[in-house]
């Protein structure tokens, strides 16, 4: 939805479609309020570690452990500490980059860190 509103910024209704008048106008409104195309990719890129430390910890957490007290406890604090430094310095975008940057670098290793210390005890 986010990218097809953006696709029509900018973009005045073509003559002979005044029907549509209120849609278009409904369109225009949103495109306000949502953000830009870029930061909202970046956002949406630093869904995936999220995923990856669900699957990781959905696999573990039927053996009846929780290996992911601190790893959750320092990923999550280093996170929201880049998204607000970088989002008061830089704004969305610099917001999109801290989650990213926290994600990719911090999340995925040491989430794969413990799944490999736990297959590791269990062989």
């Amino acid at each position: 939805i986010v990218w097809g509103l953006q696709l029509f910024q900018g973009i005045a209704l073509p003559a002979g479609w005044e029907l549509l008048e209120p849609v278009w106008y409904l369109i225009h409104k949103l495109q306000e309020r949502i953000l830009p195309l870029y930061p909202t990719i970046l956002l949406t890129l630093a869904l995936v570690p999220i995923h990856i430390s669900q699957c990781v910890m959905a696999y573990i957490r039927p053996f009846k452990q929780e290996p992911f007290l601190l790893l959750n406890t320092c990923s999550q604090l280093i996170t929201g500490l880049l998204v607000w430094y970088f989002g008061k310095t830089y704004g969305p975008v610099g917001a999109g980059w801290g989650f990213l940057i926290a994600g990719y670098f911090l999340t995925i290793p040491g989430f794969l860190l413990v799944l490999q210390r736990f297959i590791a005890r269990r062989k």
